[in-house]
């Protein structure tokens, strides 16, 4: 029935029939219908075009000739749209010239079959079409993978330069405060000056180490990986955001170091993506902890 949802698995698809002759059409519907495909008869492509667009099939079969909007001008409007294009397009005619093959190829359609409709011949179309959508769909993931990954290379090697601009000038600030530190003589109160001083110097150390870290996010290495380092380096980059919120952030070291077999860089941007979502959730004055620990062979972390 028009409008009706349609379903979508592996091997079968969801498939839209747009023909103006109700016999024709049932009978296209039933056949495919019986084949394992979801499939929806329109009898116009004015009909066709709003549903198509809300919610793309994998395989269109258009009738050429219709009243008002032909299947040419539907090809048309089908492949001109960014989401819709990569629909199959089946044009579906009477006409039997070489010519109006050419034409309704030129027009954008994936593939021509004349009238009357060999049913077998129509179905072997069909999984055609369906393989062809398939593959689509898989260029197409893998395509947004490789931007993903090619986003987060950029993002690493942006992050690494940034963590050695800053790494060279607070060595020179560190060897410069321990230097002080050596001149017994110096008051009290520059004594704690240059301490305070140094320990912030080591603070920015340990957050750029974790952002250098966290820039290397992507080449996966499963090894041993102490949990408490994970918490500690991503604390470091996100308690800030908690502050800034008037929120609260807790964690307490375990007694023992607990370790977890996995790839160092995935736990952090899994502990991030916690951290994230538990601040967006607390209301102001709320409070977050942390904890890890070990039950036997298995180790855990908690937000």
């Amino acid at each position: 029935m028009p409008g009706e949802q349609l379903a979508q698995s592996v091997n079968t698809g969801k498939v839209v029939v747009v023909e103006d002759h109700a016999e024709v059409g049932r009978i296209l519907q039933l056949f495919i219908k019986k084949a394992g495909h979801a499939v929806v008869w329109y009898n116009s492509a004015d009909k066709a075009l709003p549903e198509v667009l809300r919610d793309p099939p994998d395989i269109i079969i258009s009738d050429w000739m219709m009243p008002g909007m032909d299947g040419l001008e539907f090809c048309r409007r089908v492949k001109a749209d960014p989401v819709l294009r990569e629909s199959y397009f089946i044009l579906l005619s009477a006409r039997t010239q070489r010519e109006d093959r050419i034409t309704g190829l030129d027009t954008g359609a994936d593939d021509y079959l004349t009238k009357p409709v060999d049913s077998g011949e129509l179905l072997s179309r069909l999984r055609v079409g369906l393989r062809i959508r398939r593959l689509l769909q898989a260029v197409s993931g893998a395509k947004q993978e490789l931007e993903r990954s090619s986003r987060l290379a950029s993002v690493g090697q942006l992050a690494a330069g940034i963590a050695h601009e800053i790494n060279n000038p607070l060595e020179s600030i560190s060897n410069y405060a321990q230097g002080l530190l050596l001149d017994e003589g110096r008051p009290a109160e520059e004594r704690e000056a240059v301490v305070a001083v140094q320990r912030e110097t080591e603070r920015i150390a340990r957050i750029v180490k974790g952002l250098l870290t966290f820039s290397r996010w992507g080449a996966f290495e499963l090894k041993p990986v102490s949990l408490a380092r994970v918490v500690e380096e991503i604390l470091l980059l996100t308690r800030h955001d908690y502050e800034r919120e008037k929120k609260e952030l807790s964690w307490v070291p375990p007694a023992a170091e607990v370790w977890a077999q996995g790839d160092f860089g995935s736990l952090q941007q899994v502990l991030v993506n916690l951290l994230k979502n538990a601040r967006e959730a607390l209301p102001e004055g709320g409070k977050a902890a942390v904890t890890v620990g070990h039950e036997g062979a298995w180790a855990w972390l908690e937000v």
